[in-house]
């Protein structure tokens, strides 16, 4: 309970620094904040992707060891692609997201994408393995 009330109060008193200080670093630059539209899209963004990202990786573990293998090294080489998948196409996506003219609409359908395609791991089932396994890559 102490540290939830010191938090709070750490949160009313960054607020607070940072609306009554000219400071030249500030945490929360205003040309940013004042852009709502733009702001909210990325705060947005931000937010549903670490519900996946901290969320994928305990459930696909899971899940990979009840329908396939309880062997930890071929979980771990399944888990690995994800990561693989995400260095290899970190670069070009970003090279696509800079020439791109609407940012805001084209994060949102990344990340509509991207918990599409995390929900079809549900689909996976021991009897149609060519398509679960089609479902990982």
């Amino acid at each position: 309970m102490l540290m939830l009330v010191l938090g709070l109060m750490l949160l009313v008193a960054c607020g607070l620094w940072e609306s009554y200080t000219a400071s030249p670093y500030s945490l929360f630059p205003r040309q940013i904040i004042s852009n709502v539209p733009g702001f909210t899209v990325i705060l947005g963004v931000v937010f549903l992707v670490g519900i996946i990202y901290y969320a994928k990786p305990i459930l696909w573990q899971e899940q990979i060891e009840v329908l396939y293998t309880a062997n930890l090294i071929h979980i771990g080489a399944c888990l690995m692609v994800a990561g693989l998948a995400g260095a290899l196409s970190g670069p070009p996506s970003g090279w696509f997201v800079e020439k791109a003219k609407n940012t805001r609409w084209l994060l949102t359908s990344f990340v509509l994408l991207l918990t599409a395609f995390t929900g079809l791991k549900a689909v996976v089932s021991k009897l149609l393995i060519c398509r679960s396994r089609s479902l990982i890559c």
